[in-house]
């Protein structure tokens, strides 16, 4: 052996090893020696390739094949570079030259189907993938490469087969694990997926996308915190994936950190802004948040990138239901299914639309689609016991809203609606038994705790948590004054009633405070009074509702007693319709209250009145709805010990529940005249 041929094994032996340095110090010593040395070029630009350095590799490799044209292997090798630098034409120009002077070269075959899949066709790279196995049947890597073809052609359970075989002939290959688990993922099997994830992790744990694949199948298991914590390694590995960081997104929107998904969807917009997916995917955060208005600029502009994306269609067609807009909506869900007939979530959402346009039939027929498209949504089982319970088929809305808690027992829609339904049908013992049941899956869930201290009694809170009276209105901000109008809500007219009967005619003069302002209904009627109008809400969504009334001067995300707390001495009325039946205990609010308003200032306000036996400990008692009543003597002394004087305590109708009228108090109280020996007028909210 010459010493030209003892440092040339030397540095391949350092580069199979992966001793680069060492190797590239062998191969330039022998070119050194022999400038000449075709093989010691090729080998350095193979090695430099696998490092990363492309064009390094392009020259070497180049320079090989001036020295030595005919050597088939260095065409495929500047072949597998040219790829790596995203020069497909060049690659495939290189692998055909390889084949040209060695038409049984398998590997040369297999890179070349590599190359055609990426430039989109598909048929010719599985053909070359089956040539390659033709010559060499015992290929790992061209089976799971023909699988990649044949999965990209819809052929999956031909890919699986292919999978299979190269694991079989390579039980440690990682992609051939990881490309099973991905095909296993697309056919809905989950189960089968996640253990093909877990292994091509162990075997390769710095693999960012067998990470991202095995987060995908969690995900597909409703796994979302372990989906996450997936993705994220994915992302430590590969900060600029973009698919696994729109993907994480998604598992953060199913454990309802939707801020932390915004945030995702945006990262991955900065990196790759034509990515119709996660302008899709932002729009469906942004529309969880009320956003309608931002939401439908999202699913436009993923429309805009990719006209036949159906999800975006369905999506954009929910936020302009949002908006109002159902005609146009319905356009939209009617095109998702032109494009994808077989769209669980457009048929799920025409059928949303159908009922609301009275269509019960046909919008349980869409749900039954959704169904047996999809026989474990349970979305779609909530819908359709909505659409039954609206024809009276009480027995088959119950099984199906049971069904729904089964399929995903954190449906919180599934438990509110079951629920209510018992309620109404004053089964009380078992809409206990089916919150507690939530409460256990969901145990920090505010609507949970709530409505399972309103039907048992037990660790009732003073006040609604905010958490509750966010989730409950931001939930039916959109719906809520249709509802109300079913439900012949009067209790802002009772309100204008009183508010007339201790003002008299209006002059536009009154610092005026809507106090739980909801969508505004009380506001037109208290904007002839009002200098200047402030509307105050928990619920940003109703807020944002209240907001096209365009009749405040100002509108407040806040809770209620902390506002009027920092408003000293700045209104003369404060006004609330059906808010303080959220509250139980009076005091501090109406403390808070008397704290805000300026000497002789009116506070008038209604709840919903008690019978004196089921109250008489504390003065008010959380009922079965969620809501609070008061006796009307609690309200009195509470008031008076607060600094008011009860201007009138009267009755009226509130609305119907349940088909019965609802009694209410009306209560109009005016703050008591504070002498002082000297006076500050606070203009911190109010300014003229």
């Amino acid at each position: 052996m010459t010493a030209i041929t003892e440092t040339l094994v030397q540095a391949l032996a350092h580069h199979r090893a992966g001793r680069w340095e060492q190797a590239e110090q062998a191969y330039r010593q022998v070119l050194q020696v022999d400038p000449e040395c075709a093989d010691a070029w090729h080998l350095l630009g193979a090695m430099n390739c696998q490092t990363g350095n492309q064009l390094a590799a392009a020259d070497y490799i180049g320079r090989a094949i001036e020295l030595s044209p005919r050597s088939a292997s260095f065409h495929n090798s500047l072949g597998v570079t040219c790829r790596a630098l995203k020069k497909l034409d060049e690659a495939v120009a290189c692998y055909r030259s390889a084949l040209d002077l060695k038409p049984d070269y398998a590997e040369a075959y297999n890179n070349l189907g590599v190359a055609l899949r990426e430039r989109g066709e598909l048929g010719e790279a599985a053909a070359c993938c089956r040539r390659a196995l033709e010559l060499k049947a015992d290929y790992p890597e061209a089976h799971n490469n023909l699988g990649i073809a044949l999965m990209d052609q819809g052929a999956a359970d031909e890919a699986v087969a292919c999978y299979r075989r190269a694991m079989e002939l390579k039980p440690d290959y990682s992609e051939a694990h990881m490309n099973l688990g991905i095909v296993l993922t697309a056919q809905g099997r989950a189960d089968e997926a996640v253990p093909c994830g877990k292994r091509a992790v162990e075997l390769k744990p710095d693999y960012a996308e067998a990470h991202k694949t095995l987060a995908d199948a969690l995900c597909m298991q409703r796994k979302p915190d372990e989906a996450a914590a997936s993705y994220g390694r994915a992302l430590e590995l590969k900060p600029d994936y973009f698919e696994a960081r729109n993907n994480l997104g998604n598992a953060l929107m199913e454990l309802g950190k939707v801020d932390q998904a915004i945030g995702c969807y945006r990262r991955v917009l900065e990196i790759r802004p034509d990515y119709p997916e996660a302008h899709n995917n932002l729009g469906n955060a942004l529309l969880e948040q009320g956003k309608a208005e931002e939401a439908v600029a999202c699913f436009r502009r993923a429309l805009e990138l990719n006209p036949d994306y159906p999800e975006a269609h369905n999506n954009l067609g929910n936020a302009l239901k949002d908006r109002g807009l159902a005609d146009e909506a319905e356009r939209c869900w009617r095109r998702a299914l032109e494009l994808n007939p077989e769209s669980v979530p457009a048929h799920n959402s025409l059928g949303i639309a159908l009922k609301q346009q009275g269509k019960l039939e046909d919008a349980i027929d869409a749900y039954r689609r959704a169904l047996e498209l999809k026989p474990d949504y349970a979305e779609a089982y909530n819908n359709l016991a909505n659409a039954l319970w609206e024809q009276g088929k009480t027995p088959e809305a119950e099984a199906c809203w049971r069904r729904a808690i089964e399929l995903k027992p954190c449906c919180a829609d599934g438990y509110t609606n079951l629920g209510m339904m018992l309620y109404e049908k004053r089964r009380y013992a078992e809409a206990a038994t089916v919150l507690r049941g939530w409460l256990q899956h969901d145990p920090q869930n505010a609507v949970a705790l709530h409505m399972v201290a309103a039907f048992t009694g037990q660790d009732t809170p003073a006040r609604a948590a905010d958490e509750y009276i966010r989730a409950n209105f931001d939930h039916f901000a959109r719906s809520f004054d249709k509802r109300l109008q079913q439900l012949d809500y009067h209790a802002p007219d009772l309100v204008l009633a009183a508010v007339t009967e201790a003002l008299g005619e209006p002059k536009g003069e009154l610092a005026v405070l809507d106090a739980g302002c909801g969508t505004g209904w009380c506001g037109p009627m208290l904007r002839p009074y009002a200098r200047r109008l402030i509307g105050v809400d928990l619920s940003p969504t109703m807020i944002e509702q209240a907001r096209a009334r365009q009749v405040y001067d100002e509108l407040i995300v806040a809770e209620l007693t902390a506002h009027l707390e920092s408003a000293a001495e700045c209104c003369d009325l404060v006004a609330s319709a059906d808010t303080l039946v959220y509250f139980g205990d009076l005091k501090p609010v109406c403390a808070a209250a008397a704290g805000a308003l300026r000497s002789g200032g009116r506070l008038i306000f209604t709840l919903e009145k008690a019978g004196q036996a089921e109250a008489e400990n504390q003065g008010f008692f959380l009922q079965h709805n969620g809501r609070y009543c008061h006796v009307e003597d609690y309200v009195r002394r509470t008031l008076i010990d607060a600094g008011f004087s009860v201007h009138t305590l009267t009755r009226g109708i509130l609305r119907k529940e349940m088909g019965q009228p609802v009694e209410g108090i009306v209560v109009s109280a005016v703050k008591n005249h504070v002498l002082r020996c000297t006076t500050k007028e606070s203009t911190q909210l109010f300014r003229s």
